[in-house]
């Protein structure tokens, strides 16, 4: 019997439909299981397939649907947190010799077709992944692509970087729907705009921001750098960071500055004349006494509405900016570490998008597994999502296995830390644990869960 109409129908925010919700929880189950694969290897049958390339066809069906079901994955968190990170980065995604090539638009330059991908996630104030909170799409059009002049004169909100406000202003609706919750919105040096700065209205709503211009302050006569750079000296510390070329750990002795400023535009275009002036609090950490074999130091200059009044204030402030990274993270098992989205032969824009979203959904939680091994290694594996199921599966598989190193044993009674079952994990799948990568990455994780999977339906379909 079918279903009576009024018992399946939903709001708006959830496509309006309960067989599409059930849809797209089966969907996300599916890309998360396998997601190294292509659509249809991550489907059981070829009528799942054809399930998954209508849902994402379905006009019903969006990107945005989709987040906004996402967010119930971590609501209770949100309701037991007094401060949350929320990080927002753009990726690139290039089409160009794939089908739906026709139907995005250009990149750097008009032959190069894609589209740009806007994200916001959302981490615990140690940098536990949450969850993915917004997320935007930017697909260009051929007419007025080389008009870089003309562009610079529209109106901030018909701009690309308007994403960066729009995230910004719907981070802050979290200060309005949970009392308690302090949100910190964390970026990097595209987020140096005098607009995002001023869309702030929430006292509970912060934000840090790596400074990109060398900015006037409200005197007209100095500007931001050479105050910051000749303020007093608050404190030093060494740093362990991995140089960009090499990829190796290197000491950095950085010192560290901070000041508060006010700054203001003077010489602008039309359409920023009337924008005031904006208090915030400037941090800077610079490397002294780099070795002379690199190129580029550390020179992290950061504008920030915190209050910074003394040494420790200023450095969590970089201690949260540090956090960044696991967005770059979470985009490369997006974008080659993991789902590889960019390989989708899908022929139209809409599924494109709903398949990205749909996979960006499912990458996040081999970010998560990443995480809580490298970060929170006590952690249980049941108290990080893993279930009684896989583990059992996972060990009974390696038992006796002589690769497997140390040699391990299924307990019920004594289930191991997510450290361990990363590294068992991610040795099914060719990883070797060395000092120099004591946990799996990425990529590794992926393939495994991938196999882990795979052996899991074996013994369900065999063994039970």
């Amino acid at each position: 019997m079918r279903t009576q109409y009024t018992k399946r129908k939903l709001n708006d925010l959830e496509f309006g439909d309960t067989r599409l919700l059930l849809r797209f929880d089966k969907v996300i189950d599916n890309f998360s299981n396998c997601l190294g694969g292509t659509i249809p290897q991550s489907c059981c049958s070829k009528a799942e397939a054809k399930a998954t390339y209508r849902f994402l066809k379905n006009p019903q069906v969006t990107f945005d649907k989709m987040i906004h079901h996402h967010q119930n994955s971590y609501h209770s968190q949100l309701l037991t947190s007094n401060r949350i990170l929320h990080i927002m980065d753009t990726v690139e995604y290039d089409f160009t010799s794939k089908r739906a090539a026709n139907d995005l638009g250009p990149m750097n330059y008009l032959k190069r077709r894609g589209l740009y991908q806007h994200n916001s996630i959302l981490l615990s104030e140690k940098g536990a992944p949450l969850g993915l909170f917004n997320q935007s799409y930017i697909v260009r059009k051929d007419a007025g692509f080389s008009e870089a002049a003309k562009r610079k004169k529209l109106p901030f909100c018909e701009k690309e970087s308007y994403r960066w406000y729009e995230h910004f202003v719907k981070a802050q609706q979290l200060c309005k729907t949970h009392s308690n919750l302090e949100v910190i919105s964390i970026a990097d040096r595209e987020a140096d705009i005098m607009e995002l700065f001023q869309a702030r209205t929430e006292e509970r709503m912060h934000f840090i921001f790596r400074s990109k211009h060398n900015r006037k302050l409200s005197d007209g006569v100095n500007n931001l750098y050479p105050v910051l750079k000749n303020s007093k000296l608050k404190g030093k510390y060494n740093l362990r960071i991995t140089d960009p070329k090499t990829k190796k750990k290197r000491k950095a002795k950085i010192e560290v500055r901070f000041c508060p400023v006010e700054i203001k535009l003077f010489k602008s275009l039309p359409v920023k004349r009337n924008l005031p002036s904006t208090q915030l609090y400037a941090v800077e950490a610079r490397e002294v006494n780099a070795p002379k074999n690199v190129e580029k130091p550390v020179n992290w200059i950061f504008l920030t509405t915190l209050q910074i009044e003394h040494y420790e204030q200023a450095l969590q402030v970089i201690k949260y900016y540090t956090l960044r990274w696991i967005i770059e993270r979470f985009h490369y098992s997006i974008k080659s570490g993991g789902s590889k989205v960019e390989e989708l032969q899908l022929t139209k824009a809409h599924r494109i998008l709903n398949a990205m979203t749909a996979y960006s959904i499912a990458a996040m939680n081999v970010t998560k597994i990443r995480y809580w091994a490298e970060h929170h290694p006590d952690q249980s594996v049941f108290d990080v999502g893993i279930s009684p199921i896989e583990y059992k599966v996972l060990y009974k598989y390696v038992e006796g296995k002589k690769y497997i190193k140390p040699n391990v044993k299924y307990n019920e009674d004594k289930p191991p830390n997510i450290r361990e079952f990363t590294i068992i994990l991610g040795q099914i799948s060719g990883f070797a644990p060395s000092k120099r990568q004591p946990v799996p990455g990425i990529k590794i994780i992926t393939r495994a869960v991938d196999k882990l999977n795979q052996l899991v339906d074996a013994y369900l379909t065999f063994c039970q």
